[in-house]
């Protein structure tokens, strides 16, 4: 019915030695190129409409996108802008040069990095415009094509309320900075482990430490041990009852072994992150308690002076009594002699 022949794979194939009179061959082959056309041009097609829904995926994107959004070629002109920065700038700057647009320059800005993103890079970074006194927050990134070409795609975010708040905490943390640094008083924050989380320069000279010394450790270390268990007491009273301040005198300990009496005030606070630190503000009183305690010397040794006295006196009192009653009965007695002697006489 058929022939074996061979090809250069050396495999054999059987083929009909007869081909149909009626031309269905001919049908046969017609179909599978309609077929295959058929099947093409549905490909196609599906890839067309993906790719129409990816521009609209991606036309929403940008239209939503709360920001500026623009495209320009390696030779600094614009190419797309998006509808919020057309209805920025008043018109579609499509074909300009960006830094006219921007900057009002007739030459390329000085910070472009144009170049380094022709190169593959993709570049963030924060930037004033004069022009307009705002803050924008821009990211530069390379679109490639399909013939080979590039351009650069800016977004750009308005963070000019961001960067007013920014510069107002830190004008703040700068304040606070230097009167917590240059305070004549010890400040301590303390997380609910005991462990010191900070102390200004001052408390730690105090103490005879460095600021990185006594940060990280337990801050019962700087106590006079007979006053920790105090010191516990207060620090789960404060824990117990947040933005309750209490007060207490303690005596601290120097790195050198010397003594430091401060009058302590502490108080937990509830920070952004829902974890709890505890505020210490120490003043030495070291000179009012050696005050104290020769007062109480002095005042001990007056009160001892005045028994001492007051013994005496009694002693002494007791005694010219005695005398004076001594002369009452020695005059009694005179009296009597004389009365007697009188009598003999007679």
């Amino acid at each position: 019915m058929g022939k074996n022949i061979k090809r250069k794979s050396d495999k054999s194939y059987k083929i009909s030695e007869k081909i149909p009179e009626d031309n269905s061959f001919l049908n046969i082959l017609q179909k599978g190129k309609e077929k295959t056309s058929k099947n093409n041009f549905n490909k196609t097609k599906r890839d067309l409409q993906r790719r129409e829904c990816l521009e609209a995926y991606y036309r929403a994107i940008i239209e939503a996108f709360d920001g500026l959004i623009y495209i320009c070629s390696s030779d600094y002109r614009i190419e797309f802008m998006n509808r919020q920065f057309i209805d920025k700038i008043g018109h579609d700057a499509t074909g300009e040069y960006c830094y006219r647009i921007f900057h009002d320059r007739n030459d390329v800005c000085p910070w472009c990095v144009n170049e380094r993103v022709f190169n593959g890079e993709t570049i963030r970074y924060e930037t004033m415009i004069p022009k307009e006194n705002r803050w924008y927050y821009v990211m530069n990134t390379p679109v490639y094509y399909k013939d080979g070409t590039m351009s650069k795609q800016s977004l750009m975010i308005d963070i000019t309320e961001k960067k007013l708040i920014e510069n107002a905490l830190k004008e703040s943390e700068d304040k606070y900075r230097i009167l917590y640094e240059n305070n004549t008083s010890m400040y301590f924050t303390v997380n609910e482990n005991g462990i010191v989380l900070s102390v200004n320069h001052f408390g730690a000279k105090q103490l005879g430490y460095s600021v990185e010394e006594l940060i990280g450790t337990s801050v019962l270390n700087v106590f006079h041990p007979e006053d920790r268990k105090l010191v516990n007491e207060q620090f789960e009273r404060c824990f117990k009852n947040p933005d309750k301040v209490e007060y207490r005198e303690f005596r601290k300990t120097r790195k050198d072994g010397s003594i430091l009496w401060v009058k302590e005030s502490a108080c937990v606070i509830n920070r952004a992150d829902n974890t709890k630190i505890m505020l210490v503000v120490c003043d030495d009183i070291t000179k009012r308690k050696v005050t104290e305690e020769e007062l109480k010397k002095n005042k001990e040794e007056l009160q001892q002076r005045v028994k001492e006295l007051e013994e005496f006196y009694d002693l002494a009192v007791g005694r010219e009594l005695r005398m004076i009653e001594i002369k009452k009965q020695n005059e009694k007695l005179r009296k009597e002699l004389e009365r007697l002697n009188v009598f003999i006489d007679e």
